[in-house]
């Protein structure tokens, strides 16, 4: 078995290697840090599989996922493109590089939110994660400010 991973990140490299089904995915994550080159890799290589599929405009990268569907496609293909073409490595660089020490979800949210002026500076964590779950929100979640919270909650980006 492997050493445990370290940081606020751990679990999820701790996971994501137990379940990992390629040895080039538990490669990259062994060292609980996922390189520009590991990233670079596994998004060519989901990219690859997708476009034999058949997808076209297949976007990976930078927390955006998409691709469009020109023909019928198997979803199943699809997601094992995802599972063993290394997607858990981007889901876990994407989550590091949005919240690198993985605080409260609600809470930075919550507080992007107010910063942003959507919603009142009374609104908390709670109110937050109660909208999320029941997706009945008081603010426009269709919003240039909601997107820009979900993408950058913590104002990381040097965008």
């Amino acid at each position: 078995m492997h050493k445990e991973f370290q940081g606020p990140w751990a679990i999820a490299f701790s996971d994501a290697y137990r379940t990992a089904s390629d040895s080039e995915v538990r490669e990259a994550l062994a060292d609980g840090q996922v390189t520009d080159a590991e990233y670079n890799y596994f998004v060519n290589r989901i990219s690859n599989c997708m476009t034999d599929l058949g997808l076209t405009n297949v976007k990976l990268k930078d927390g955006e996922w998409g691709y469009t569907r020109p023909v019928k496609t198997d979803e199943a293909a699809v997601d094992k493109c995802l599972q063993d073409g290394g997607a858990r490595v981007l889901l876990i660089r994407d989550a590091i590089a949005r919240n690198p020490e993985h605080l409260d979800e609600d809470e930075i949210m919550a507080k992007c939110l107010v910063r942003q002026g959507i919603v009142p500076k009374s609104y908390t964590a709670k109110q937050y994660s109660r909208e999320s779950e029941s997706e009945n929100f008081s603010f426009d979640f269709d919003s240039p400010e909601f997107d820009k919270c979900n993408d950058d909650p913590l104002g990381l980006s040097d965008e």
